[in-house]
């Protein structure tokens, strides 16, 4: 998703103005902050 400084300035909104809530599951939902978090995500997606 790419926001567009007009965009932004227009709508005063970061999301969109058609955002939805979407239920993932808890190995949809891993956050890659670390490179240890990157690891066990490869981990993961080779087990699959």
């Amino acid at each position: 998703m790419f926001l567009q400084k007009k965009q932004y300035l227009q709508t005063h909104r970061r999301i969109g103005n058609k955002f939805y809530i979407k239920n993932v599951t808890q190995k949809e939902a891993i956050d890659i902050n670390t490179s240890e978090d990157f690891e066990l995500a490869q981990m993961i997606i080779k087990n699959i």
